[in-house]
């Protein structure tokens, strides 16, 4: 169903639904046990979105229609439960006085069991299902017993010090495993729902990463924090970009498949992370496929090492149907690109095919950092990123980039659609830059084509303007429209609906309801829904987010079903 006729059903259906409606954005797993564990109440499940209320009152979560077997936490933006043994495969339900919340995945109910891991806990005599006994070491499961697909590991919380040998680090990694789930049973590692579950890197050291092929894993809600500044990582994900990945990327060892990060909090405290160097990236997901990167914050990273900082997340070698989704970068006061898609050419090897692809970069807002937000360039094939949120890119103690983000397209095949982005800045803070840099860095490729169609383009500094082309790439002309264009000149000649108007937002970026842009967008970008979760009207509004009071927020009634299009 196309955006256009979507929205006539909906306003048709919904004339009454309120904005306040919840809405669930993503969940941490997606099937577990429904027994066994704290209480015999099965596998905890936590749902991310908004609107869910600050306090549960009388609001609940059913899965498969029966109600989950206990709740842990209820916060207006995350719930965490136990399965229990009500719940039967199907839709996760979240129901309030203002409204009810589909989640965009479902949860099935199958074998398995629960694990937990504890400062005071013992490897030699930690038993499945008893939360009364616990193991020592996420290690001890994830390679010694070993798990099994479908097993939930939990551990609790406290302070687990990279320097510390009692936990079990194994080449200075949390959790190494040599086991993989399955498409049906994955493995989950997470911290416990409501417990302050940290890792404290006080010195090198990773949460996740594996020398063998893994798949089917799930990591989620940890805390870690940096507070050394040496070049090291905090997840490594499939193995580095070789000659040989670029040719069969399943080919090389270790691979990577269907591995879900989600809700992890990375804080560097302004000590840590970025420190430089290859192997600083502090999420790098290497030879893989399927890899969701959900809900991850990095942000206040160390001020040191300004000469050779490193990323955020870097996908930096042959994947495909990678998602990043939901995090949030801030407070990085040296860096390259935040968020970067790039693989090395090797002579060649690795250049002019869509090695790095079916990538969906969306709804991550990025703000106060020295970089480029966003950086696609060799081995980058069809990527879509729409729905972020871009403010204070370029920082004026750090000059290094001119742009926001970087479109080079290094091997000539990048096919970019920027859709319905917000992007407020002052790029390369006080010195002359631009939002888009097109075009290879030192080599002389252009993107095989760029839609840039319904985003609210604002610079805020003198002589900043909206592209910086390379040479070679000086004929080469996006496509698109429905842009607002402010602070950089007349709009480019490419956008035949342009908006040139100042876009009238609120402090937190977000329109009003003098905003030129509302109800003016492109229609048919298949961008279905906005920043907020909520379904956008036809014509939507330009930006990331819809102001349309009345909207209808996800999820709808049970005889109208969307998903988020990646």
């Amino acid at each position: 169903m196309r955006v256009s006729r979507l929205a006539l059903v909906l306003s048709a259906l919904l004339p009454a639904l309120a904005v306040a409606a919840p809405v669930v954005f993503y969940q941490d797993i997606s099937s577990g046990p429904g027994g066994g564990g704290e209480g015999d109440n099965g596998a905890y499940l936590t749902l991310y979105g908004r609107g869910f209320g600050a306090t549960r009152g009388t609001s609940r979560v059913t899965v498969g229609g029966g109600e989950v077997g206990g709740y842990k936490v209820w916060t207006d933006t995350r719930i965490s439960v136990q399965i229990g043994h009500a719940a039967t495969s199907g839709e996760v339900l979240v129901t309030t006085a203002d409204g009810n919340a589909r989640s965009p995945d479902g949860f099935t109910v199958r074998p398995g069991r629960v694990w937990f891991v504890s400062l005071t806990g013992n490897d030699s005599t930690c038993v499945a299902n008893d939360v009364t006994r616990p193991c020592r070491t996420a290690n001890h499961l994830a390679r010694d017993v070993p798990a099994q697909a479908g097993d939930v590991i939990v551990v609790r919380g406290g302070t687990y010090r990279a320097s510390n040998a009692a936990e079990g680090w194994v080449n200075s990694t949390f959790a190494r495993p040599t086991v993989s789930g399955t498409p049906s049973a994955p493995i989950s590692l997470m911290g416990y729902p409501g417990e302050d579950v940290v890792l404290r890197m006080d010195q090198a050291a990773r949460l996740f990463a594996h020398y063998e092929n893994v798949s089917y894993w799930t990591i989620a809600n940890f805390r870690v924090i940096v507070q050394n500044c040496t070049p090291e990582g905090i997840v490594m994900l499939g193995s580095p970009v070789t000659p040989a990945a670029c040719n069969d990327p399943t080919s090389v060892s270790p691979y990577a498949r269907a591995i879900r990060l989600v809700g992890l909090d990375i804080d560097g405290q302004g000590v840590g992370g970025m420190c430089g160097g290859s192997g600083g990236d502090l999420v790098e997901i290497g030879t893989s496929d399927s890899v969701k990167v959900l809900g991850v914050q990095v942000h206040d990273t160390s001020p040191a090492n300004a000469s050779e900082p490193t990323h955020a997340i870097y996908l930096s070698a042959p994947q495909s149907g990678t998602e990043v989704g939901w995090n949030r970068v801030y407070n990085i006061p040296h860096s390259r690109a935040l968020i970067q898609l790039h693989e090395d050419s090797f002579g060649g090897a690795c250049w002019g095919k869509d090695s790095i692809t079916d990538i969906s970069v969306h709804d991550n807002e990025i703000t106060n950092v020295a970089g480029q937000a966003i950086l696609l360039d060799g081995g980058v094939g069809a990527v879509q990123i729409y729905d972020n949120v871009l403010t204070q890119v370029g920082l004026p103690t750090d000059h290094r980039y001119e742009d926001v983000i970087a479109l080079r397209g290094a091997g000539g095949r990048m096919k970019a659609r920027v859709l319905h982005n917000t992007i407020v800045v002052d790029p390369n803070a006080g010195s002359a830059g631009w939002i888009f840099g097109v075009g290879g860095a030192g080599v002389a490729y252009c993107p095989e084509s760029l839609e840039i169609s319904n985003n609210i383009l604002k610079v805020t500094g003198v002589g900043d303007t909206y592209f910086g082309f390379e040479s070679w790439c000086s004929s080469f002309r996006p496509t698109g429209s429905n842009n607002v264009w402010v602070g950089g000149g007349a709009a480019p000649a490419f956008d035949v609906a342009p908006v040139t108007q100042d876009p009238a937002l609120d402090a937190g970026l977000r329109p009003t309801a003098a905003s030129p842009g509302n109800g003016r967008g492109a229609t048919g970008t298949g961008i279905l829904l906005d920043h907020d979760g909520r379904v956008r009207r036809s014509p939507p509004d330009i930006g990331a987010w819809d102001y349309a009071a009345g909207t209808p927020a996800l999820p709808v009634p049970a005889n109208v079903r969307l998903q988020r299009r990646n």
